[in-house]
């Protein structure tokens, strides 16, 4: 039955589908316009270091180095990297914030995830997320293809091998490896 509270709420709801599909919209060409700008032009192995460094500088990326290869990608503006500190080719940032310390060694395709889905009532895992900052202090290296989860904090003086997947803080210099990674060996200069 249609009669004249179902028109007027079809002709209420109009108005607020439209928004939503146009805020949709916008923040779609949003992000195309970062990923075009941020990732394919400053990720492009074309450019020189320089110019690579000074196109996610004008993006607002807090970069205190030139030392990043190309092919990395950056998600959000969130992304803070200190002096002397290097990222190899294809590291993927994924959301936002990451801090990186100073004279700090990230390898090819490390992985930096900051997205948290929590578990609802029920216990699956929600559709909402949220954002969990990771922080890398200084003189760190990060092997190739490391993950680093969101909320994770690693302290300075520590090296993750390769293939690492880091799932909670590291706290202690030294050496760690393995899924989960865990220490392997400790000390400072590992």
């Amino acid at each position: 039955m249609t009669g004249p509270s179902s028109e007027n709420t079809a002709e209420r709801s109009a108005p607020r589908v439209v928004a939503r599909v146009w805020a949709v919209i916008t923040h779609d060409i949003g992000r195309a316009f970062w990923h075009g700008w941020v990732n394919a032009l400053g990720g492009s192995v074309l450019l020189p270091r320089a110019a690579r460094w000074a196109i996610y500088r004008i993006a607002g990326l807090d970069f205190r180095t030139a030392n990043i290869s190309p092919r990395c990608t950056f998600t959000h503006r969130q992304v803070s990297i200190g002096s002397r500190s290097f990222l190899n080719i294809g590291v993927f940032c994924e959301g936002e914030p990451i801090v990186i310390g100073d004279n700090t060694q990230i390898g090819p395709e490390v992985l930096f995830a900051t997205a948290h889905h929590p578990m609802d009532g029920t216990g699956a895992s929600s559709m909402g997320f949220e954002r969990r900052k990771i922080e890398v202090g200084d003189d760190c290296t990060l092997g190739a293809r490391v993950v680093v989860l969101p909320g994770v904090m690693i302290a300075s003086r520590i090296t993750v091998a390769a293939g690492a997947v880091v799932t909670k803080d590291l706290t202690e210099p030294g050496l760690y490896a393995g899924v989960p990674a865990r220490l392997i060996r400790a000390g400072q200069g590992s």
